[in-house]
Order: structure tokens, then C-alpha cells, then sequence
């Protein structure tokens, strides 16, 4: 991606969030942009949110139950807000970058960041047993990941559109605390890094983030709790911002839209969140040419999959994606 794709799309998102606040009275979604260059080199100075009590979620353990709800309101709001966005102003919503593997893998990194991440996972898989089935199942998706992903991405087969997040880990929260009755509660979120913000489905930010950022026990007993809170929080902001009922998505789109894009949720858990996980000690040699090189990718791979959190997802989450048929390409 070019430096001037990336320039124009910043500049589009600044004026999307600015028209929204204009047009509401919100809490806050984004940090103020008070100065930017755009040059050989493109300068930022973002307001620190840390002086107004937002502070970075842990990204090893992920988001408990509470702390993933207020992200959901969060997120809700947004792609609410985005969707009044889209509808009055269709010229420059069409001017953001396309989707994520919208043209394929687009370039060596992310090609080795999927068919790596899935390659090593497979390899682990096999090894557990009754998971034989899984792994060829993994395998095959190596060579149909990049037209499958290509096809699910296409926005024209939304039900209905949003501006995503594109990106939304625990790494792009913040959240804001405070003490209750002596227990920490979160109150606020606020996303950061828009950059790969794109038109497309709702359920690639739901995948996305409930695969890299929630804690497995979270998904394993809330899940379904999860999405009807997201939910809520849609049509109530929708409702709010004057959409009509019969213009508001039915609770069965929305869930149309989080299962064809649950193919997410396997990119997401096999690719991404071994490297979401990664601590210091386990980042060292984890470089750009290290995830490149084939010699040196395994052995990176390898590393990073030595995970507990990662290794118990995987054993959950590809038993549930097998079910799903997610694995059937």
C-alpha cells in the first residue's frame, strides 16, 4: 500500500469523524488529530489519551466479559454512525481503500503471515489426536485462502454496508477504568489506528476482534450474549441517528453477515492472534524479513505457537469452525 493511499485515506476518515460529531453528540471514538504533514514522511500529532485516564487493554490475556461489551457498544456505535455516514455521503465513503484482501494477499508479508500462520498451525494440529481431519482440512485452505477471502470480501454481497475498523485488536483499544465499591470497571473505549478501514461487512470487525482480543472462556459461555448486545447497541444508535424500522438491519442480517464471514475468524485465529500474542522475549527476531523468509519463517512460526491462549483457541475454535463447515472450501 502507497503512502498516498494511505495519506488520502486518513485524510477521508478525519473528515468522516468530524462530520459525525457534528452531527451528534458523542462519546469520544477517535483521538483529535491537532497537526499532520504530508510529505516524503507523514507526520501526526494525536492528542494523548493517556492524560484523559485511557490506558492500553492487556493483549496477552485478552478482554474479559465487561471490557468486551463496552467495546461492542463502541464498535456498534461506529458502524451505526458510518452506515448515516455512508448514506449522505456515498462519493466519499467510495474513496477509502478497499477491503482487506479485497485484490488477494497484495503483497509478500500478508502472503506469509496466512499461508505461514496456516502452515504451522496445521502442522501442531496434526499432532493432536482426533484433529487428523482438521490439518488436511487446513492444508487444503492454503491454496483456496487467497480466492476465498477475494470472494467473501467483495462488499456487494453485504446486506447492508459499514465502514469497519478494519484492524480491531486489543493493540487499538484503549480503555478508560474507574473503581467501584473497590472492583476496576471499565467505562469507555476508544479505537486508534484506522488506517485499514474499508466499506464492507460488520462481521469481519466482530470476527476479527472476538478471535485476536476476547478471552476463549468469554466466547465459549457469551458469545451469542455478545452479538445481541452489539446488536442492541446498533439499533438503538441507528434509531437514534433517524433511520427508519424497516431501513434498520434485522437481527438475522446482522447474524447472516457474522456467519459469512466467519472465514474471518479462521484468518484472524491462525494467522493473527499467534503474533497478537507474542511477548517481549518472543519477539526477538520476529522481523519483517524474518516472516518472509521461508528459512527463517518456520522458525519464527514455531515460536509464536508455543502460545497457551493461542494453542487452546486453536483447539476450540477449529473444532467450531469444522462444525460451521468453515474449513470446506
Amino acid at each position: 500500500m502507497s503512502w498516498q493511499c494511505i495519506s488520502m485515506c486518513c485524510r477521508k476518515c478525519r473528515e468522516f469523524y468530524s462530520k459525525l460529531r457534528i452531527r451528534r453528540s458523542m462519546e469520544i471514538i477517535y483521538s483529535n488529530c491537532y497537526f499532520c504533514e504530508h510529505d516524503e514522511r507523514e507526520i501526526y500529532f494525536l492528542e494523548d489519551l493517556n492524560a484523559v485516564g485511557y490506558r492500553s487493554v492487556d493483549r496477552y490475556l485478552g478482554l474479559d466479559l465487561e471490557e468486551t461489551k463496552v467495546v461492542l457498544k463502541k464498535l456498534a456505535e461506529f458502524h451505526a454512525s458510518s452506515m448515516k455516514y455512508i448514506a449522505e455521503f456515498p462519493t466519499e465513503a467510495a474513496s477509502l481503500l478497499p477491503a482487506t484482501f479485497d485484490q488477494g494477499f497484495g503483497d509478500d508479508f500478508t502472503k506469509s503471515i496466512a499461508v505461514g500462520g496456516i502452515t504451522t498451525a496445521s502442522k501442531i494440529v496434526e499432532q493432536w489426536e482426533d484433529f487428523e481431519n482438521i490439518a488436511e482440512k487446513m492444508r487444503s485452505t492454503i491454496v483456496k485462502f487467497e480466492e476465498c477471502a477475494k470472494r467473501i470480501m467483495r462488499p456487494e454481497r453485504c446486506r447492508f454496508k459499514v465502514i469497519t475498523h478494519g484492524d480491531l485488536w486489543a493493540n487499538n483499544i484503549l480503555m478508560k477504568y474507574d473503581v467501584v465499591e473497590g472492583k476496576t470497571v471499565p467505562l469507555d473505549a476508544v479505537f486508534v489506528d484506522f488506517q485499514m478501514d474499508f466499506v464492507g461487512s460488520c462481521g469481519y470487525d466482530l470476527n476479527f476482534f472476538f478471535n485476536t482480543s476476547v478471552q476463549l472462556e468469554v466466547l465459549k459461555l457469551h458469545r451469542y450474549e455478545l452479538l445481541r448486545y452489539y446488536y442492541t447497541q446498533l439499533k438503538g444508535t441507528l434509531r437514534k441517528l433517524g433511520f427508519e424500522a424497516s431501513t434498520i438491519p434485522s437481527w438475522d442480517a446482522v447474524m447472516a453477515e457474522v456467519r459469512d464471514l466467519e472465514f474471518t475468524s479462521y484468518y484472524a485465529m491462525v494467522c493473527e492472534l499467534p503474533l497478537c500474542c507474542v511477548d517481549r522475549d518472543g519477539a526477538q527476531g520476529l522481523t519483517l524479513n524474518s516472516l518472509t523468509n521461508p528459512q527463517e519463517r518456520e522458525k519464527v512460526h514455531k515460536k509464536i505457537f508455543s502460545n497457551k491462549r493461542v494453542l487452546e483457541t486453536l483447539r476450540y475454535g477449529l473444532d467450531r469452525l469444522d462444525e460451521l463447515s468453515v474449513l470446506d472450501l
